[in-house]
């Protein structure tokens, strides 16, 4: 069974989940790059090992960030190009989102498209098992808005966009299907991956492919 939310245009321990993008909204979608967004959703208290983890990103790599202090929330940081970010122009981000039940493991992707003249693809990938990961599944039910960063050539932050979470019934539907697996290993989780973006192509072909899924 696929589950899968598709957005149409219009819109502990600090853990990072490292995306696989190196393989190269009908929603009120808030767009702002005012500094008090990040400080809104953590990202002024952001700890060194997160700041390195982005800088440490290829251009195009996306990571999930569980948030930090008393009222965490999850949001999405994407590093590109600093003159591709600019070329975005007005623009929201549109997210598709699949859950892959495998024979080892249950895959949970969430891709982002972003620009108006030039669209880009951004994949991310969420692990169930890894540390902190139950933990994000939770709070992806309960948190309403889904902040997505942009970081340029430097990894300082570019661009912001404040999506209404469409994933809340989507996460749902999923940890109720998590219980049939017991844990499985980082290194089968990641094999995973490979395995559903080789069979799409690109994570272009992802997006689509999450297009013509219809959910059970």
């Amino acid at each position: 069974m696929i589950f899968k939310k598709f957005v149409p245009a219009s819109t502990n321990d600090n853990v990072i989940w490292s995306i696989m993008s190196s393989l190269p909204s009908s929603l009120s979608t808030i767009t702002r790059s005012s500094r008090s967004n990040g400080e809104r959703f953590g990202l002024e208290n952001m700890d060194l090992s997160v700041k390195q983890a982005i800088a440490a990103c290829d251009f195009g790599e996306a990571l999930i960030y569980p948030g930090s202090g008393p009222s965490p929330q999850i949001s999405l940081l994407v590093r590109e190009r600093s003159a591709m970010i600019r070329y975005f122009g007005e623009t929201t981000v549109d997210l598709r989102a699949g859950f892959y039940p495998l024979d080892n493991c249950g895959v949970v992707t969430v891709l982002l498209r972003v620009g108006r003249h030039a669209r880009q693809t951004y994949a991310t990938w969420w692990d169930y098992w890894a540390p902190g990961g139950k933990e994000s599944f939770q709070q992806m039910k309960r948190q309403n808005l889904l902040p997505v960063f942009f970081h340029g050539n430097d990894a300082r932050r570019e661009r912001t966009f404040v999506l209404e979470n469409p994933l809340i019934t989507f996460f749902s539907n999923v940890m109720t299907g998590m219980c049939r697996w017991n844990p499985w290993t980082p290194e089968v989780f990641m094999q995973s991956c490979r395995e559903i973006l080789s069979n799409a192509g690109s994570v272009e072909g992802l997006w689509e492919e999450l297009a013509d899924r219809l959910v059970d």
